[in-house]
């Protein structure tokens, strides 16, 4: 059986390394979550920026057949006139 001191110095020794082991592991997860939320903002970065670049890819096609439909009408409007 130890005595009073060394009972003390066990004692120490324990909850220092319980003390330690439990920060290790919080500060691991602290490190995991914070990676884990790096890589869901790239992930959600470049979801956006291809959502983005399929935007302007529409654009441009719907752009495209607004001229198109203008240049129709003008062509049907200029006849019209011609018969008049």
């Amino acid at each position: 059986m130890p005595t009073a001191p060394k009972r003390r110095i066990l004692i120490l020794t324990g909850a220092i390394a319980a003390i330690t082991v439990t920060g290790t592991l919080y500060g691991a997860g602290l490190k995991t979550q914070r990676d884990m939320q790096h890589v869901h903002k790239l992930k959600t970065d470049a979801m956006d920026r291809e959502a983005l670049e399929g935007l302007l890819r529409r654009r441009e096609r719907l752009v495209g057949a607004r001229e198109e439909v203008r240049r129709k009408i003008g062509e049907v409007g200029g006849r019209g006139e011609g018969r008049r």
